[in-house]
C-alpha cells in the first residue's frame, strides 16, 4: 500500500495541474476514443484520482452523467500503485477484484487494462483504461503498447496545460509590473515638476542631467 505522505505529495501534484473538474476537452476525449478503438472494447475511459475519488475527465461506453466514483472502489486505485500496465483477463476470478462493487454488481467489470498517467516528477495521477464485460484472455501487444503510447500523450497533454497556466500566469505578472513602474515613474515626473521649474525638470526628464545655469 502506498505510503501516506508520497500519497499526499501525489494528490498535491494532481491539484498543481487545475484539471479536476474542469469541462470536457476534445484532445482527451479523441485518446481515450482512440484507445477503445484500437483495443476493440466497449469501455475506456481518463481517470484523474485525489484522496477519496477517482474522476472522468473523459469516457466512451459509461452513462454521461457519471462523473466520478469513490476511490475506495475504482480498480484504478490498484494501478496507479505501479509504474506500468495493469492488465486483468477476468476480474471476476481475481482475489483483488472479485469482491469489488464494479465487478460483482453494475457494470460488471470483466477484463480490464489500465495505464498509470505517470508525470515526469514520477506521481501517478490518474489511468487511461480499457474495459471489456467479458473476460478476454489477452488483446495483443500492439493494443498494449498503443495503450502505453495514449497514457504519455495523455500525460503530454496534462503538462502542456500546466505550462500554458503558467505562462498566462507570468504575463499577467509582467503586465501588472509594467503598470507599477509607470504609475511610480508618473509619480517621480509629478514630484520633480513640483520642486523644479518646468524647463529644467523636462531637461532632467529628457537626458538625464542639467546644464548649470545661474539664478539670483
Amino acid at each position: 500500500m502506498e505510503e501516506p505522505s508520497r500519497d499526499a505529495s501525489r494528490v498535491a501534484a494532481l491539484c498543481s495541474y487545475g484539471i479536476l473538474d474542469t469541462a470536457p476537452e476534445l484532445d482527451y476525449d479523441d485518446l481515450t476514443a482512440l484507445a477503445a478503438r484500437i483495443c476493440r472494447t466497449p469501455v475506456a475511459f481518463t481517470k484523474f484520482i485525489d484522496d477519496r475519488r477517482a474522476w472522468f475527465k473523459s469516457q466512451v461506453g459509461l452513462p454521461p452523467d457519471l462523473h466520478e466514483v469513490p476511490r475506495d472502489v475504482a480498480i484504478c486505485n490498484t494501478t496507479i500503485r505501479q509504474a506500468d500496465l495493469l492488465v486483468v483477463p477476468d476480474c471476476s476470478v481475481d482475489e483483488r477484484f472479485r469482491d469489488n462493487p464494479t465487478v460483482c454488481g453494475w457494470p460488471n467489470i470483466r477484463y480490464y487494462c489500465g495505464m498509470p498517467l505517470i508525470n515526469p516528477q514520477g506521481y501517478a495521477l490518474g489511468t487511461l483504461c480499457v474495459v471489456d464485460f467479458v473476460p478476454r484472455a489477452d488483446i495483443g501487444f500492439e493494443q498494449l503498447e498503443a495503450v502505453r503510447t495514449l497514457a504519455r500523450q495523455v500525460t503530454a497533454h496534462l503538462e502542456f496545460r500546466r505550462t500554458s497556466a503558467e505562462l498566462v500566469r507570468s504575463l499577467a505578472d509582467l503586465e501588472a509590473a509594467r503598470s507599477l513602474a509607470e504609475d511610480e515613474r508618473a509619480k517621480a515626473d509629478a514630484l520633480l515638476c513640483d520642486i523644479l521649474p518646468a524647463e529644467i525638470a523636462a531637461e532632467l526628464k529628457s537626458t538625464g542631467t542639467v546644464q548649470a545655469r545661474y539664478h539670483p
